[in-house]
């Protein structure tokens, strides 16, 4: 039998792209982005329901929405830089998928977590596109950009992670370690 939430639905998506493997946050930014994902899930889901979306060119489904941990944790451990073949940081087609995870629920309180370095450079959506119908389906954005600032090989687009949070009443949050 299926529990419902008396909490908040969840989609959280995980960027996988090839720049999240750089370590000028150790282990690397994907580990890193990893470890907070599987806290903050263990942190809530006694009350709140998650879906996992690991994306790079293109966004992918890791696990619909569930309250199982077990699997949401697997889910979080089997994700590494190149099982998504399209190259790239699609966030405003993953921010699309989220919303369509999300857009469906009974339950009035919707978020999407996003854990990226914030290069939107792939996808057939803007960001700006995807926060405008993010508004629509009442379904705010947190964004966590990880990696250090001023690193010129693979630099953090801290301004669009900013702008997704702000225009759809979410937060924006950076890490610089993995504490």
């Amino acid at each position: 039998a299926e529990t419902k939430a008396e909490g908040i639905d969840i989609a959280m998506w995980i960027d996988i792209s090839s720049s999240m493997a750089n370590k000028d946050v150790a282990p690397s930014r994907l580990e890193v982005a990893k470890k907070m994902a599987m806290h903050f899930i263990q942190k809530r889901i006694l009350h709140d329901a998650f879906s996992i979306i690991a994306f790079a060119g293109e966004p992918n489904l890791v696990s619909p929405t569930t309250q199982d941990s077990l699997y949401l944790k697997q889910s979080i451990q089997q994700l590494t830089s190149g099982i998504i073949k399209e190259e790239g940081t699609a966030l405003g087609d993953a921010m699309g998928t989220c919303i369509n995870q999300l857009r469906d629920s009974q339950n009035p309180k919707k978020i999407g977590i996003i854990i990226s370095d914030g290069n939107n450079t792939a996808g057939n959506l803007d960001p700006s596109i995807s926060a405008k119908l993010a508004r629509m389906f009442k379904v705010k954005f947190y964004t966590i950009a990880v990696g250090k600032e001023g690193n010129l090989l693979d630099p953090v687009d801290e301004n669009t992670l900013r702008s997704i949070a702000e225009n759809t009443q979410g937060k924006f949050f950076r890490a610089n370690d993995a504490k």
